[in-house]
């Protein structure tokens, strides 16, 4: 059966191609903040504080992260049925109601159709986005993205996340699609904030 899976992901070029490059870039970017931060949790969050505030001025990591906060929850891993955590949805909420990404009509739950064993954690809400942060910094948009595609990456990576069921299969087509053009931007422009941060 997952071989079966397998095969279908890899005729679907585009998918395919975005599984990926997500993989490699992801692996690249984490290999850049363990080198430089140290081989442990804290190495994820000194990248952000370091550099968020930097890659939050970039107008398509703007646009992405409004797509993220337009659609349902990313799940997790380590939940059955990939149910989101109570922190993503804080992440998601954060992107939704505090990072500035809607000039009006920021959406919500009811019109976005999230699936109601979603609904049901009752993790969706504008309060829920203001325990992401107590106080905002210019990296915590960012660190809230970039939580999101963690989780998108985890989700693929050590969850195995395949599911042919059809909506299932093109929201995680286009969740994919997102986070790899996240790794893109990051690694396209990494070096010239590097510059920017060391002169």
């Amino acid at each position: 059966m997952i071989f079966e899976v397998a095969q279908i992901i890899k005729s679907d070029k585009k998918y395919y191609s975005d599984r990926t490059i997500l993989h490699h870039n992801y692996e690249l970017i984490e290999g850049f903040w363990r080198s430089k931060y140290g081989n442990n949790d804290e190495a994820f969050n000194e990248f952000v504080k370091e550099f968020g505030e930097d890659f939050w001025e970039i107008n398509d990591l703007k646009r992405i992260a409004t797509q993220f906060a337009s659609i349902e929850c990313v799940g997790s891993n380590r939940h059955g049925g990939f149910i989101q955590t109570e922190e993503i949805a804080k992440a998601t909420m954060y992107l939704r109601y505090f990072s500035s990404l809607f000039k009006k009509n920021t959406p919500k739950c009811s019109e976005i159709k999230c699936r109601v064993y979603k609904q049901d954690q009752g993790f969706c809400s504008k309060s829920n986005g203001r325990k992401w942060t107590r106080k905002d910094h210019g990296y915590s948009s960012f660190k809230a993205l970039m939580f999101v595609v963690r989780q998108v990456r985890n989700n693929l990576f050590h969850g195995s996340k395949f599911s042919m069921e059809p909506v299932q299969y093109k929201r995680d087509k286009k969740v994919v699609s997102l986070s790899a053009r996240v790794t893109e931007i990051i690694i396209d422009r990494l070096p010239k904030i590097l510059q920017k941060s060391y002169r």
